[in-house]
Order: structure tokens, then C-alpha cells, then sequence
């Protein structure tokens, strides 16, 4: 959906779950090879997109980034979701490590 004005703020639209958070989970499930998917995972995948809000995204009343940062955004949460210690430490990969990447500022 396209921005929207009122009162002279602008509101960008987002949607976390559709376009952030399940492609990058999705990913890091499928790289760390991981048999299960636990709550831990899902409030990771949550913390990372949070972090990857910016103070210019905030200016606009958004929560999630924008969606021209997608690429950047799925990665984080891939990484966040795939074959970490945490993720190895609780059985639910079947990896022994993950490459670390840059994430695109």
C-alpha cells in the first residue's frame, strides 16, 4: 500500500510476516537444515526485523523497515533463525555451521 497522510505526518504500510520475517526464516530453516522450528526462532526472527528499524522508518510511523531493504532484512533474520549455537544447542539443526555473510547497510 502506498503511504498515507494525515495531519501532516506521513504513515508508510508495512507487513512483517509475509514480506520479512517468514522468507528469512524460511531461508535459515532450510540452510541449518533444521528439523523443527521453536517459539525461540520466532521471537529471534522478531528481535532482528526490530533492529533493522531505522530512525528515518520510525520518522515516518512505520515498525518495519522499508520494503527496498527487504534483501538486507530476510538475511539478518535468516541468520538469526539458521544453524546458531542456540539453534545447535537445542537439536534443531542437523549442520555443524552456517557462513557468516555481511549484512548490506
Amino acid at each position: 500500500f502506498p503511504p498515507v497522510q494525515y495531519n501532516g505526518k506521513r504513515y508508510r504500510i508495512g507487513q512483517g510476516n509475509n514480506a520479512f520475517v517468514f522468507p528469512g526464516i524460511g531461508l535459515g530453516l532450510t540452510v541449518s537444515r533444521a528439523a523443527r522450528v521453536t517459539n525461540t526462532m520466532f521471537l529471534e526472527a522478531a528481535r532482528t526485523l526490530a533492529a533493522q528499524v531505522t530512525q528515518n522508518d520510525l520518522d515516518e510511523v512505520a515498525i518495519f523497515p522499508e520494503l527496498t531493504r527487504i534483501r538486507g532484512c530476510s538475511l539478518a533474520v535468516a541468520c538469526a533463525t539458521s544453524a546458531l549455537p542456540r539453534a545447535r544447542r537445542s537439536g534443531c539443526t542437523k549442520t555443524a555451521g552456517f557462513r557468516a555473510y555481511r549484512l548490506p547497510r
